[in-house]
């Protein structure tokens, strides 16, 4: 199960980081969110024997369903609203897979959680 909410993780971060640049240029706020999540996304998965590191993946990935599916439907501040595409589906993809492994984590026997 660690290995399924890595492989999530390391697709998040890798994403994010890729399309921080050209989100800095359009609206700093959502570059900067991108690259601080993948900072602390890092921090989680090096720590994923810790519940508080599952925890805050589980929140990453909650934010940003959350924040995607309202930057393409009523739209962030600053007048930013994006179209659906491929990396958006990936990202939704990767964190409601993330939050998949977390679920079923908090059921795991005391003795098998991490």
């Amino acid at each position: 199960m660690r290995g399924a909410a890595i492989a999530c993780a390391v697709v998040w971060i890798s994403l994010h980081l890729l399309l921080a640049p050209e989100h800095v240029e359009e609206e700093p706020y959502i570059g900067l969110s991108f690259v601080l999540g993948a900072g602390a996304f890092i921090v989680a998965i090096a720590y994923l024997s810790e519940r508080w590191a599952w925890n805050l993946g589980a929140a990453i990935c909650l934010i940003t369903c959350i924040m995607l599916v309202a930057s393409r439907t009523v739209g962030l501040p600053g007048d930013y609203k994006e179209s659906w595409n491929s990396q958006a589906i990936l990202s939704l993809t990767v964190s409601v897979g993330f939050l998949l492994v977390y679920l079923v984590q908090l059921q795991a026997p005391k003795e098998v959680q991490p």
